[in-house]
């Protein structure tokens, strides 16, 4: 049986689905991150806060399910503007230097 990941340490969901789950066979499964701040549920004003915010979102998400960002294995990346691909990327390599 899956086990549902919550935590206040990331934002919550809009939507009525869990920020995260763990499957049986251990993978961890999460809901898409966004740049808002959990303690005020509203976006961060600049890309890169945004970013840095929805990385760490993910990462406490990571924590509560027991997991840290050096288990991840594959992130998915939506970006609305292309033009801001590299800024992501090194704010990406500060949480997976590896």
């Amino acid at each position: 049986m899956k086990r549902v990941i919550q935590t206040a340490t990331a934002a919550a969901m809009y939507n009525p689905v869990s920020q995260a789950a763990l499957a049986p066979n251990g993978m961890f499964y999460s809901a898409g991150m966004i740049g808002r701040s959990p303690e005020s549920g509203e976006m961060l004003p600049t890309f890169a806060e945004q970013a840095h915010q929805a990385l760490r979102n993910l990462g406490a998400l990571l924590s509560e399910a027991g997991g840290n960002y050096k288990a991840v294995m594959f992130v998915q990346l939506y970006l609305l503007d292309m033009d801001q691909i590299e800024q992501f990327n090194e704010i990406f390599r500060a949480y997976f230097p590896d």
